[in-house]
């Protein structure tokens, strides 16, 4: 099976990593596409059976499943680029974007040559060396394409399939829109597994100033910088 991922960031990056690592693919069974070469020259540093390329409509176009694990704002218009990839019934598109239905996914595929199986999935960056606790749920999917994607994310740590309500009941955050911004106080470079999942595309800003001592004009300091803040990301390494 061929797989593509849209998107070489935090999690798509990490996903990239785990298959890679699982020794299940062959070269030129992975491709991870992203519109700059910099994420995806680290992911072939790393694993040189991973292809890479900055055209997402054509890694798709050979793919059976595509992965689209990018920022929520920018979903709608990866998955209508990418509209001509979906010409078989057999194909199938995997979600990792938060707070991204089923009914809204069907929406952006409407107008597709086939209507892909669709899956939405909640894996954590551990996924990347095979520890993921990860929750996966189908729709107009057959039992062999849910066997395959339950196979896959299985290989990567642990896969639990459930319904798509389930999906966000499982979550702290159910029923509250995606994470933008975390403000980690203390002069910690690290979450300690606080919203891995939720924050995964969201802003991280790191302070020095101990919880104890935070006050509400703290975060209008960094605010206040015409600079936006610095982007922190999980590394896939």
């Amino acid at each position: 099976m061929k797989i593509a991922i849209i998107g070489a960031g935090n999690m798509g990056g990490a996903i990239a990593c785990g298959l890679a690592a699982s020794g299940e693919y062959k070269a030129g069974e992975i491709v991870c596409a992203n519109p700059s070469r910099g994420k995806l020259d680290a992911l072939k540093s790393r694993f040189e059976i991973i292809s890479t390329t900055t055209d997402n409509l054509a890694a798709a176009e050979g793919a059976d499943m595509v992965i689209v694990a990018v920022k929520p704002w920018l979903a709608e218009g990866v998955v209508k680029q990418i509209l001509g990839a979906f010409n078989s019934p057999q194909k199938m598109l995997v979600s990792v974007v938060a707070d991204t239905s089923f009914a809204t996914l069907r929406d952006w595929v409407s107008q597709s040559e086939c209507q892909p199986a669709i899956f939405r999935v909640i894996p954590n960056t551990a996924i990347s060396v095979g520890e993921s606790m990860t929750f996966v749920s189908a729709d107009g999917a057959t039992q062999e394409q849910t066997d395959a994607v339950m196979g896959i994310f299985n290989k990567m740590g642990e896969a639990m399939l459930v319904d798509e309500k389930m999906l966000e009941e499982a979550l702290y955050t159910e029923k509250q829109p995606p994470v933008d911004l975390i403000l980690r106080p203390s002069g910690e470079y690290r979450l300690s597994n606080f919203l891995i999942w939720q924050s995964a595309y969201a802003e991280f800003v790191f302070m020095d100033v101990l919880w104890p001592d935070f006050k509400e004009s703290d975060p209008f300091r960094i605010f206040a910088n015409k600079k936006a803040p610095p982007k922190r990301c999980f590394s896939v390494g």
